[in-house]
């Protein structure tokens, strides 16, 4: 076949034209599909360059604000260091304060109680014998002067124990008692200071089981509370009442009082420091106005609580809610009430005339305790450590001794208390069975503690009463002489 029959044959050809045809289609078709993914590949590179950019801003704004967060942070924790660094200097400071306000404290209580101590006891000692001398003018002067000095005691031992209080430094000792006993004890001591005011005073109790609760913390309160009726109490009656609340477990003891009462605008404030009622020159009763809020603070050591119910001119009733803890034996006391021997003993409790060596600086209070023992003691007074080993040599080296000792913590350098007790006791084999007492001005928490763990075997605060140190002798000595 020649090539022009070929050709003819091709062109003539149905089929040939039906598939070049299609190839024409599929030609068409795929450039169609070309041009389409060229424009969704193009689409998908600007959304993919778009949410590149994004991404980008994002990570942008991310980085900013950690970064901003970061130095927040980092200012925080710069802040809470300078935080916890101020506090901790406040802190020092606020140690630092309350140290020398106990020094301050401490140094002031010794310093007055020292001379007080002196004006005390002379003034005690002023009123026995002008009364055998039947001076009444001067005996009133003695009188004055001893009342006074027992007010300025007061005052300096309610601010104290307010201080003590306010510097959580007052400890709490619960022992086994009965609260009717404590309240007798009271009564006893301000029966006799209503019947001076011409008042009558009666103690009604209920009979309370023996519970466990802090005597001394109890018997201030009350104290506190009877002589402020009295002092607003210029006739009539003070009645001390005591109440059982078994299924509360409360004790309540009541002091109602026919004394001038207290107007309703001031009981707000009744429980608050330096607050009285007549303020100014021309108030109407002496004093510093803490006897009640140390009532309250007292209180709040202890859980209990205090109401009033008073009218102005016709009397105050004050509650005191005490808790209950029952003792280990629980007994019901008889609630007796027996009267008390008076409390100036004319002499020692003693088989025979005790020796007592007294280390004492102070001029006046040497006289006071000469004034006190020399009748009823072989006394000898010595006003320094070095005249005080003195006296121990001498009295060793004749084959002597004494009973007790009444050892002054505060004395001239290079000795105190302490170091002069260590020394006799180191230098006389013969001191070991000898009691030694502190008797000290330095009255404040942990004093008596402190003392008794420097080797002393009793301690005693100045102003130092007859009756008590005949009592600290009494118990100290009676078992080697008596």
């Amino acid at each position: 076949m020649d090539s022009n029959a070929f050709i003819n044959s091709i062109v003539f050809n149905p089929w040939i034209f039906v598939l070049l045809f299609i190839i024409l289609i599929l030609m068409f078709i795929s450039r169609y599909y070309s041009r389409i993914s060229k424009r969704k590949i193009t689409s998908l590179e600007e959304q993919l360059l778009k949410y590149s950019k994004e991404n980008q801003e994002f990570k942008t704004r991310f980085d900013d604000l950690v970064r901003n967060k970061t130095k927040e942070v980092h200012q925080q924790l710069e802040l809470k260091d300078k935080t916890i660094i101020n506090r901790k200097i406040a802190l020092k400071k606020a140690n630092e304060a309350n140290y020398l306000k106990n020094a301050f404290l401490a140094s002031m209580s010794h310093e007055i109680r020292t001379p007080l101590n002196s004006i005390i006891g002379f003034s005690n000692m002023l009123q026995a014998e002008l009364s055998l001398l039947e001076k009444p003018e001067l005996y009133d002067y003695a009188q004055g002067i001893s009342s006074s000095s027992s007010r300025l005691l007061t005052l300096l031992d309610n601010l104290i124990d307010i201080s003590r209080v306010d510097a959580n430094n007052y400890e709490i000792q619960l022992q086994d008692s009965n609260y009717n006993t404590s309240l007798e004890n009271i009564y006893q001591i301000f029966n006799s200071k209503a019947q001076e005011k011409n008042l009558t005073m009666n103690f009604v109790p209920m009979k309370i089981p023996n519970s466990k609760f802090d005597k001394s913390v109890t018997e201030k309160i009350l104290s506190l509370i009877i002589d402020n009726a009295l002092k607003y109490t210029q006739r009539g009656f003070i009645n001390l009442s005591s109440v059982y609340k078994e299924k509360e477990g409360l004790v309540i003891i009541r002091v109602k009082d026919t004394g001038v009462g207290i107007d309703d605008k001031f009981t707000p404030i009744l429980f608050d420091p330096f607050r009285q009622e007549s303020l100014g020159y021309s108030k109407s009763q002496q004093g510093a106005g803490l006897g009640l809020p140390l009532v309250k603070k007292l209180l709040g050591l202890i859980d209990g609580d205090v109401t009033v119910k008073t009218k102005k001119g016709e009397g105050s009733v004050f509650s005191i809610y005490l808790p209950f803890v029952e003792a280990e034996q629980s007994i019901i006391s008889e609630n007796k009430i027996t009267p008390k021997k008076a409390v100036n003993k004319p002499s020692l409790k003693l088989k025979q005339k005790p020796k007592i060596l007294v280390v004492e600086d102070d001029k006046m209070n040497r006289l006071v305790f000469k004034k006190m023992l020399s009748d009823i003691s072989e006394l000898h007074i010595c006003p320094d450590g070095d005249d005080a080993i003195k006296y121990a040599k001498h009295h060793f080296d004749n084959k002597d001794s004494f009973d007790i000792v009444l050892m002054d913590i505060n004395l001239p350098a290079p000795w105190d208390g302490i170091e002069l007790t260590k020394e006799l006791k180191s230098q006389f084999k013969e001191i070991e069975n000898i009691p030694f007492i502190a008797q000290t001005a330095y009255a404040m928490a942990g004093d008596r503690e402190r003392m008794l763990k420097s080797g002393f075997d009793d301690y005693i605060s100045k102003p130092i009463e007859r009756s008590e140190l005949f009592n600290i002798i009494e118990n100290n000595i009676q078992q080697e002489i008596s």
